[in-house]
């Protein structure tokens, strides 16, 4: 999930994916704000209209360099978000990483074929969805502001964004340090 590790629990077991189960993963910051001293593992956390249990809370990242809370997150199953608090199986946007830099640009010409083998894109056609080098992003806004330095931490994530986009909806899912397939245990952060 993004370099997070657990500091307490673990991720979703694939029965609880598959089925939709109202389960949350807590980043430090919401798990300091809702539950101070107490342990929140197991604990229930309502998100909209959903009870979720707690089955882990990760370890502090911190604030990015853009200065966001790392930490202020809420992490659901992928097909718990779909279910129960979007009421649609829109995904707008991957998270990918590969397992080294050297990596990264043979993981992105997988993701794309990948991609358009999984959306029927024929050959000649434009893709329906963009992939995008993360480092390479803050490269291009760094050369512009001056102000971008070191983004993105080891290894270099490339985004999947598909089209049409749904602002409304953040979602994604992780393949974590994995290329060429996409990992079915998906999640959302809300």
């Amino acid at each position: 999930m993004r370099g997070y590790t657990f500091a307490r629990g673990g991720t979703f077991s694939e029965s609880e994916t598959s089925r939709g189960a109202p389960v949350c993963i807590l980043g430090e910051t919401v798990r300091r704000e809702l539950f101070a001293h107490q342990d929140a593992l197991g604990a229930a956390l309502r998100l909209g209209g959903v009870s979720c249990a707690v089955v882990g809370v990760l370890k502090p990242k911190g604030r990015s360099s853009l200065g966001l809370d790392q930490d202020d997150m809420v992490v659901i199953p992928l097909s718990t978000f779909q279910r129960c608090l979007a009421g649609n199986t829109d995904v707008s946007a991957i998270f990918v990483s590969a397992v080294t830099d050297r990596e990264t640009p043979r993981a992105i010409r997988q993701l794309q074929a990948l991609m358009r083998e999984r959306r029927h894109v024929r050959p000649g056609n434009a893709d329906d969805f963009a992939v995008e080098d993360m480092k390479e992003l803050a490269r291009t806004l760094g050369s512009v502001t001056g102000a971008l330095t070191g983004l993105l931490g080891a290894p270099d994530f490339a985004c999947l964004t598909l089209r049409p986009s749904f602002p409304r909806v953040l979602s994604g899912s992780s393949v974590n340090n994995r290329l060429g397939d996409l990992n079915p245990w998906g999640s959302a952060v809300v």
